[in-house]
Formats: structure tokens, sequence, C-alpha cells
């Protein structure tokens, strides 16, 4: 088990993080969201729609340290968002509610997270993928986004 962070949720190993989340299920997107900004990642979305999120990906992933992505949205595979990613150099996770078998044998060595999921397992994994060892990222730049950014995009 990997040590992730103190009782507020904090997570040393992932703060200053910027996470892309692709999840079209809003109260999943919101609480995915809640549980990034307490371990002090910066939350690039929520993106509900599978297009919304190439954008942001066309536009900032450069600066993205990785991505959590719901394997299905709004009946869009998330596949080639992931290539686009995997192109790029940034890691990501699969998040899913679907069993190994639904998962294309192309895919299915690629981190994943079978929901439903708790804080703890996808801080876990977060640390796993993408601040392997425990390293410390270092400070991101300014936000991609003002804050005053719709909570969601769908």
């Amino acid at each position: 088990m990997v040590e992730v962070g103190d009782s507020t949720g904090r997570a040393p190993a992932l703060a200053g993080l910027r996470i892309l989340v692709v999840e079209d299920v809003a109260l999943v997107a919101i609480e995915v969201r809640n549980i990034l900004q307490r371990a002090g990642c910066q939350v690039v979305g929520p993106f509900g729609r599978l297009a919304g999120a190439m954008e942001a990906v066309g536009q900032h992933g450069n600066a993205l340290d990785g991505a959590l992505l719901d394997v299905n949205v709004h009946g869009e595979d998330v596949y080639p968002l992931a290539e686009a990613l995997g192109a790029l150099g940034v890691p990501f996770i699969f998040m899913s509610g679907y069993g190994s078998e639904s998962i294309p044998r192309s895919v299915r060595r690629l981190p994943r997270l079978q929901k439903p999921f708790e804080s703890s397992e996808l801080l876990e994994r977060m640390v796993e993928v993408f601040a392997p060892a425990g390293e410390v990222p270092s400070p991101s730049p300014a936000p991609l986004r003002p804050l005053s950014a719709p909570l969601f995009h769908d």
C-alpha cells in the first residue's frame, strides 16, 4: 500500500499536479474533482464530453501531468483521447465500471481503476502512475483556466 496523504486528504506526492478529468456522470466528476483538490492537485475540467476534453488537450496537453479518463463518455470511447495523451507523454488512468472483458485487449494492460472506488484507492493509484517512487513534482506554473470556470464542462 502506498502512503498518500494525511487526515485532511492532502497528498504531498500529488500536490501541484495538473490533472485532466473526463467523466460524464456529474456527481462522480464533482466528487473526483473534490478529492483531487483536497490532495493539492490542480484540476483541468472535469469534462463530460469527449470533444471538450480533446480541445483542452489540444490547447494545454503539454502542461498536463496526468489524466483520469472514464472509458465511456456519453456513448463515446475515450481511447482516441488516451492516444493523444500518450503521444504527448501524459500518463493516464482509465476509470471504468465495466469488467476487463469489456475493455479492448490492446488497452487492458494500461492503468485502470474499477468503479466504484474509494478516495484512498484513487489517490494510491495516482501516486503509482503519476508520481512513481514518491517523486515530488516540481511546482506547476499558473493555472490553466480561471477559478471562475464552470465546475463541469458538458
